[in-house]
């Protein structure tokens, strides 16, 4: 590729910089990442029913989780947390 710089190692630090981004994204495009999440947003903000879904599933997994909380507190020893993913 010609380029107007070919020798100053511009290339090479953006080679260096694109390679660990690629490590630390796993090859996922950070603004790929950035135009689902706010693709996912607008759809969220025009959907007041799931908004109010969600919160329910947020409170409910709060109360799940200090009562764990409480519980294995009380008791001395943890036991395994149950898996809110459902």
């Amino acid at each position: 590729m010609d380029t107007p710089f070919p020798n100053d190692g511009t290339r090479h630090l953006d080679q260096q910089v694109h390679a660990a981004l690629a490590r630390a994204t796993a090859s996922l495009s950070p603004a790929s990442a950035a135009l689902a999440l706010l693709d996912w947003s607008a759809h969220l903000a025009s959907s007041p029913g799931r908004q109010i879904e969600l919160a329910a599933l947020a409170l409910r997994h709060a109360e799940e989780f200090a009562r764990y909380v409480r519980e294995s507190g009380f008791a001395g020893a943890l036991r395994p947390c149950k898996d809110l993913r459902r």
